[in-house]
């Protein structure tokens, strides 16, 4: 009696590639494509929850509001926190004064002066309150240019530009020249109730 069990197996492997249909090969390619979309798909699904790949679907970033008006303090870090400036609208172009200063008074206890603006007659003024920012015009949404930032601490005064950055926080860029010779000072929202200097006290 024939029994299967008892043929090698390598008989049995030989019989089964001899009586096994040829398979196309239009078949066999489309078997492989779909094995690599199938791969593929799970890839990307992988990256979209590793957050990795954006879908077409998900809701883009919110646009920045173009207002930078208000208060701005030099630093994201309070420790570092050491003054704050206003800015408004001046007449149609942006300018900004210093609004709080970390300390206020100078070693006399008076209040901070201009003591080193090249013009000796404005010294005597009072660095709360003084204008830093002037003659800002918006060249883009985010964008302001063809500015002045003066700069009490050595009395140089710099052209400037200032972008509105994704994160809410503005860069302020003095230069010399062209901005490319610059540096780019970056400001925040305050998070907290500064209170506004005094240039009295």
């Amino acid at each position: 009696m024939f029994d299967p069990l008892k043929i090698s197996p390598a008989a049995q492997l030989n019989s089964a590639a001899r009586f096994s249909p040829p398979v196309d090969a239009a078949v066999a390619g489309v078997s492989l494509l779909n094995i690599i979309r199938y791969a593929l798909f799970h890839i990307v699904f992988a990256l979209l929850g590793l957050g990795l790949v954006t879908s077409a679907n998900s809701a883009p970033m919110p646009p920045v509001s173009g207002d930078i008006r208000g208060l701005w303090v030099n630093h994201a870090l309070r420790e570092k926190q050491k003054f704050a400036v206003w800015i408004d609208d001046c007449e149609g172009r942006l300018c900004g004064r210093i609004y709080w200063l970390k300390k206020p008074l100078a070693a006399d206890g008076q209040p901070k002066q201009d003591a080193h603006n090249p013009d000796d007659t404005l010294r005597a003024r009072s660095l709360c309150g003084l204008n830093i920012l002037d003659g800002f015009h918006r060249v883009k949404q985010n964008s302001w240019a063809k500015g002045k930032l003066y700069n009490p601490l050595d009395g140089k005064t710099f052209d400037a530009a200032i972008n509105l950055l994704q994160d809410g926080s503005i860069s302020v860029r003095p230069y010399i020249g062209t901005p490319l010779f610059g540096k780019t000072l970056r400001w925040v929202r305050t998070q907290k109730t500064l209170p506004k200097c005094d240039s009295s006290s």
